[in-house]
């Protein structure tokens, strides 16, 4: 439901995708992510974010923690059962590479 989706910041870019298994080590991933970055910085954007599932008993974010990703907010979600949430996660862009796909 719309009421348990985790706020999101303004402004900030916002993309998703998905790469079929076949093709994920042809870098597809890595090159729309590129793209998607250089044209966020060329507008301007000072952030860019992503809504992912948390699940219970472990810290689904540790991955985009690593990647200097911040959680912005998180909500209870009940779609997936008791203790999920959705969290929205947060990075500034910068000038400079910042480890997740650049």
């Amino acid at each position: 439901a719309w009421r348990e989706h985790p706020r999101v910041p303004h402004p900030s870019g916002h993309f998703h995708f998905n790469v079929a298994p076949e093709i994920g080590r042809s870098m597809a991933g890595y090159r729309l992510g590129r793209t998607f970055i250089e044209e966020a910085r060329r507008r301007g954007l000072p952030q860019w974010h992503a809504v992912v599932f948390a699940g219970p008993g472990r810290k689904s974010t540790d991955f985009f923690d690593r990647m200097g990703f911040e959680v912005f907010d998180r909500k209870p979600c009940s779609l997936l059962g008791p203790g999920w949430t959705l969290a929205t996660i947060r990075k500034d862009l910068g000038d400079e590479r910042t480890g997740f796909i650049d």
